[in-house]
């Protein structure tokens, strides 16, 4: 997670030597560590979609995850803060993956968001697809809406039956 070019080649080494299907970083903006939409992170999604594997988004609460954010709101309620991490860091990447054209500029990655369910993605993916329509997401040259490229290219995890999900 802190250096793109150490991520592209731990990529590379998991997938071409050790067979991995994919690889995962937390979503979670680290102090001093580049954004997702980083340029330097362009070649790990180059070899990411040409070598067909996902890229999977999974959050998590420790001693190390930078979730201050949260605290100002909750202070050290955790129950609270763990309801609404998973869900809003999730939120947050696939702004980050659509907003800055990451999923416009390389149609063949697939990106996995792991351990947030699934209701989350319809009514987000909608205010998305306003947003392009009202306001446009300048900085990513779309040619898609939010929910086709989310339909196109990415994938939710779900742990349990979800409410209003077809069984």
């Amino acid at each position: 997670m802190a250096d793109a070019g150490d991520a592209l080649e731990e990529a590379r080494r998991c997938i071409d030597e050790l067979g991995f299907r994919g690889v995962w970083r937390r979503p979670e903006q680290f102090p001093g560590i580049p954004a997702l939409h980083d340029a330097a992170y362009e070649a790990l999604w180059d070899f990411l979609a040409g070598a067909g594997a996902a890229f999977a988004f999974h959050p998590g609460m420790n001693g190390v995850i930078p979730y201050d954010y949260l605290k100002d709101r909750f202070g050290d309620y955790y129950t609270a803060l763990h309801a609404v991490h998973f869900a809003a860091e999730q939120m947050m990447a696939l702004t980050t993956m659509i907003a800055y054209g990451i999923l416009e500029r390389h149609p063949g990655l697939k990106v996995a968001f792991l351990e947030c369910g699934a209701t989350w993605a319809v009514p987000y993916l909608h205010r998305l697809d306003e947003h392009l329509e009202t306001f446009g997401f300048d900085r990513a040259g779309l040619t898609l809406a939010p929910s086709e490229y989310f339909a196109r290219q990415c994938f939710v995890s779900v742990e349990e039956e979800e409410p209003g999900w077809p069984r």
